[in-house]
């Protein structure tokens, strides 16, 4: 869905059925803006039945799809680092993070480690800050997992705990690391 941002009204739907995997239903959950070449990013979930994987790639001038990357089960955020514009996508039934480059092809994909031996260690939110992307779990651990954006592995001695069973979306104002 598309509106301005001046006037917060709704502009129209922009339809994402039949991206990904075509027996999943086409749920969009996270969308972020990549300022390096102006395109949109929204993950196509799915659904608990029917898990999807793919990133659309919408360009605002035209309100169209001009891309799809194809990414792990339940993409769910998206996070750009800021020197390069390449991004990477948390996903959540994988457990796994999908790298891209700005011109929307796969890097890489690093599996995260499962903590509990559950499947997943289901990642949800991601962010980026001065050469790390940060990654929070749903899986009840509380570890926020830090990630070198030019690698694409972990980073244990930037990583913690927190005492929280799930996080959230994170974000990075002044140097800190906000969790939810």
């Amino acid at each position: 869905t598309c509106g301005s941002a001046s006037a917060q009204t709704f502009k129209y739907e922009i339809d994402l059925s039949g991206l990904g995997d075509p027996s999943a239903t086409s749920k969009p959950f996270g969308a972020a803006y990549n300022d390096t070449n102006g395109l949109l990013y929204v993950a196509i979930a799915g659904g608990f039945g029917a898990n999807n994987n793919v990133v659309a790639v919408i360009d605002p001038a035209t309100d169209l799809v001009v891309a799809t990357i194809p990414v792990g089960l339940f993409p769910e955020d998206i996070a750009f680092d800021s020197t390069t514009g390449d991004g990477a996508v948390t996903n959540s039934t994988s457990g796994s993070v999908t790298f891209f480059d700005n011109s929307n092809n796969v890097i890489s994909t690093l599996q995260l480690p499962d903590p509990f031996g559950i499947g997943s260690c289901y990642p949800f939110g991601i962010t980026y800050h001065s050469g790390h992307y940060f990654v929070g779990t749903v899986d009840g651990s509380g570890e926020v997992y830090a990630i070198d954006a030019t690698t694409h592995t972990l980073e244990p001695s930037y990583g913690f705990s927190t005492n929280y069973k799930s996080i959230g979306r994170m974000s990075v104002k002044s140097s800190n690391l906000l969790v939810a």
